[in-house]
C-alpha cells in the first residue's frame, strides 16, 4: 500500500518559485512526487505538492525543498474590503450576492422611532467532527474504487475524474406562531417599550431576531424502489449517511407511503451506481430524498408548498454601559421546522446541544481550570500546533507568523518568537512574586515563575489581555502589533477599564 502526504503553503499569498523533489525521491520509501499547483497561492495550507511512499510519508514530505515569493495578502475581512487591498481571487474581493427582497426598507425607516446602525463582529467558529477523515483507493482491470469520508460521494467521483483526466460516459410559514410562543416564554410584554428607555449604568433589555433557512429541496434528487414478491421493498439512493439518520427517515417515509412496517424496507445507499442524490449538508438531505420518495412527479406537490424553515430567537441581556460588559439572562428559541421525518433523532439533537451547553467544561478545560494545568498549557499558535510547519518555537528556522497569519500572536516585543502563552494566571502570579513547586528526582524545588521553562525553547510571551492592570495602560504604549492583531490594543483598553473599576469599587 502507498501512503500519501500533501505539502501545504505556510503563507497566505505567494508564488511557488521552485520545488525540488530530488532529495525526497532518493528517500528509500519514496515512490512518486507531484506538483499540485501553478500560479498564485491564495491561502495558508493551500496544497503545493504531494508525495506517495510505502512508509514514513511525513519524513519524506519534509525533504521537499520549496521556495516561495511572498506577495501582499489580505487575510481579514476588513483588509480585504479596502480599496487598495490585494485581490484574493480572480473575481473582486467584495462581490454582490443574490438578493432576497421582502418588505420595504425605506418605508420601514420612515416609520421607525429609532434607527440604530452598528457593525458587530464575532470570532470564527468551526464545527469539529470526531470521525477520522481518510481515503483508500484500489485499482484493478481499469476500474478505480475509492472509499472516502465525504458528504458528497458523486462530487468526489467527479473531482477524481477531473484530476485523473478520465471520462465517464413540508413546511408552511409558521413564523407568526414562532413569535407568539417566543413572546410568552421570554416575557415580551415586560420589555422597555422604547429602546434605550432604561437608565443607570446597569441596564436590561429584551430583543428578538428572525431566522430563515433557504429552500432546501434539490429537485434533481432521485431514488428507486424495488418491490420483492414477499412484500419487502428495497430503497436505492446514492446519498451517504454521515450519522444524520438517512437510513431511518428513508425507511420511515417509505413505510408510511406504502403502508408497510419500517423493518420491511431494505436501505441501500452510498454507492455511485445508485440513483443520483445531492451531498449531505446544508439541511438539504431529508427534504430532497424525502420528496423523491414521496412524490413520483414534482408537479404532484401541493400548491404554495415551501420548504423554508423559520425561527425566532429572543434574548434578555444585561449591559454595563461604562465598560460594555454583557451578561445573558435568558434565551428563548422557537422554530418552525415542518414535519419531522425522524422525531427521535431531532429530539436527541436538542438534548445533545443542551448537555453540551451544560457540560462545556471538557476534561481539557477542567485541567486548565487548575492552577497547574493553567500554567502548563501549550501555546496555541497555528504554526506551532501544525506538524507540517517547522516554526521557530519548535526549533525551526523562522517565525512564519511575522509574514503569515498572526491574528492571535503577541503585540509586545520583537523577539524571534511571537507566540503568546495562554495562561491567564501566570501574569498575576508573577506580579505577586509567586513560586512554583516542581517535582524532581531528588525532591521538590521552589522556582520563581518567570524562570520556569515548559519546553526546550520555552518562553513566556503573555497575552496582552492578561497584563496586570496597574502597569498595563503604560505598557500598551509600547505595543507593536503585526498585520492582523492591532485589535488587541482596543480590547485590552476595554478590559483594563473593567479591571480598574472593579478595583475602585470593590
Amino acid at each position: 500500500m502507498l501512503y500519501g502526504k500533501i505539502l501545504r503553503s505556510p503563507y497566505p499569498a505567494n508564488e511557488v518559485i521552485s520545488l525540488n523533489f530530488s532529495v525526497a525521491l532518493n528517500y528509500p520509501c519514496e515512490k512518486a512526487a507531484i506538483k499540485l499547483t501553478t500560479g498564485k497561492i491564495r491561502y495558508i495550507r493551500e496544497p503545493v505538492a504531494a508525495i506517495a511512499t510505502i512508509d514514513k510519508a511525513k519524513e519524506a514530505l519534509n525533504l521537499i525543498n520549496a521556495e516561495y515569493k511572498l506577495l501582499p495578502s489580505a487575510v481579514s475581512e476588513s483588509k480585504a474590503k479596502e480599496q487598495e487591498a490585494p485581490q484574493v481571487l480572480a473575481s473582486p474581493n467584495v462581490q454582490k450576492l443574490p438578493e432576497d427582497t421582502r418588505g420595504n426598507i425605506i418605508k420601514g425607516e420612515t416609520q421607525a422611532e429609532v434607527i440604530l446602525e452598528k457593525t458587530y463582529l464575532t470570532t470564527i467558529e468551526v464545527h469539529y467532527l470526531t470521525e477520522t477523515h481518510a481515503s483508500l483507493a484500489y485499482g484493478q482491470d481499469g476500474r478505480l474504487t475509492v472509499w472516502d469520508s465525504t458528504q458528497a460521494i458523486f462530487r468526489v467521483r467527479d473531482q477524481l475524474v477531473r484530476v485523473l483526466n478520465r471520462g465517464l460516459p413540508y413546511s408552511y410559514k409558521g413564523l407568526t406562531e414562532c413569535y407568539r410562543l417566543g413572546e410568552e416564554a421570554i416575557g415580551w410584554s415586560k420589555r422597555n417599550q422604547t429602546p434605550g428607555q432604561a437608565k443607570g449604568n446597569i441596564r436590561q433589555e429584551i430583543g428578538m431576531a428572525t431566522q430563515i433557512w433557504w429552500e432546501t429541496e434539490v429537485p434533481e434528487t432521485l431514488a428507486d424502489l424495488k418491490l420483492h414478491p414477499e412484500g419487502r421493498v428495497k430503497a436505492l439512493c446514492e446519498n451517504q449517511d454521515i450519522r444524520a439518520g438517512t437510513r431511518t427517515f428513508i425507511a420511515a417515509i417509505n413505510a408510511e407511503t406504502l403502508g408497510l412496517d419500517p423493518r420491511d424496507i431494505y436501505i441501500r445507499i452510498g454507492d455511485t451506481d445508485y440513483p443520483w442524490a445531492l451531498f449531505s449538508g446544508e439541511s438539504q438531505t431529508t427534504p430532497s430524498i424525502g420528496l423523491a420518495l414521496f412524490y413520483r412527479e414534482r408537479n404532484d406537490l401541493p400548491a404554495n408548498f415551501a420548504l423554508n424553515p423559520f425561527g425566532a430567537h429572543f434574548a434578555e441581556v444585561e449591559a454595563e454601559i461604562e465598560t460594555g460588559k454583557i451578561r445573558v439572562i435568558k434565551v428563548v428559541a422557537t422554530h418552525e421546522v415542518g414535519r419531522m421525518a425522524n422525531r427521535l433523532t431531532a429530539e436527541s439533537q436538542g438534548i445533545g446541544l443542551k448537555l453540551i451547553a451544560q457540560s462545556v467544561g471538557s476534561p481539557q478545560l477542567r485541567n486548565v481550570g487548575t492552577i497547574g494545568g493553567n500554567l502548563c498549557q501549550q501555546p496555541r499558535g497555528w504554526y506551532f500546533r501544525d506538524p507540517l510547519f517547522p516554526c521557530r518555537k519548535k526549533g525551526g528556522p523562522r517565525c512564519f507568523a511575522i509574514q503569515g497569519s498572526n491574528n492571535y500572536h503577541a503585540i509586545f516585543g520583537e523577539g524571534l518568537c511571537h507566540l503568546v502563552h495562554p495562561s491567564d494566571f501566570a501574569p498575576v502570579l508573577i506580579g505577586l512574586e509567586a513560586k512554583a513547586k516542581i517535582p524532581f528526582k531528588e525532591g521538590k524545588k521552589e522556582i520563581p515563575l518567570p524562570y520556569i521553562k515548559l519546553t526546550e525553547r520555552g518562553s513566556w510571551n503573555f497575552a496582552v489581555v492578561s497584563i496586570l492592570a496597574a502597569a498595563a495602560f503604560e505598557a500598551l504604549k509600547e505595543a507593536r502589533p503585526m498585520s492582523e492583531n492591532a485589535y488587541k490594543i482596543d480590547l485590552a483598553n476595554v478590559m483594563l477599564t473593567q479591571a480598574a473599576r472593579s478595583l475602585l469599587f470593590s
